[in-house]
């Protein structure tokens, strides 16, 4: 094989990876949205990323204008960690804030995971198909 091919086949396997990856986020951000929905959640938020100027601490999620502790009983710390991390791949980032309303957060993020994730299968569908188990490119 030439290192042509490689490359080429390499660049296929990421848009394979960055589907899934889409996927994945967009069904946790649909977990998400259904569990506020269910517990009645509502009001504004802020959903914090590590800090890398103090040895990253987890992502926190402070409320804004209604009691913390509901966000506690609802949000265990592995949550939060995974819904900043969900909201960070659609926005390219790792450390940043994001600013919501918890009744809203399936209305403004579905949409957008599920344009990305068109979007990218797109992507992988104008590239060349391959066969990943044998190596045979059908180009």
């Amino acid at each position: 094989m030439k290192f042509d091919d490689h490359q080429r086949r390499q660049n296929e396997l990421l848009q394979v990876i960055r589907v899934a990856k889409l996927a994945y986020a967009y069904q946790q951000m649909g977990k998400y949205a259904a569990r506020i929905t269910r517990a009645g959640l509502r009001g504004e938020v802020i959903l914090r990323g590590p800090d890398p100027t103090s040895d990253y601490p987890p992502p926190v999620m402070l409320a804004c204008g209604f009691n913390q502790s509901v966000l506690d009983e609802h949000f265990l710390p592995e949550d939060i960690a995974e819904l900043h991390a969900v909201l960070a791949y659609l926005q390219s980032e790792t450390a940043v804030a994001f600013r919501f309303r918890l009744e809203d957060i399936g209305a403004v993020y579905l949409p957008a995971f599920r344009l990305a994730e068109a979007l990218a299968r797109k992507g992988l569908a104008a590239c060349s198909e391959a066969d990943f188990e044998t190596g045979d490119a059908n180009t």
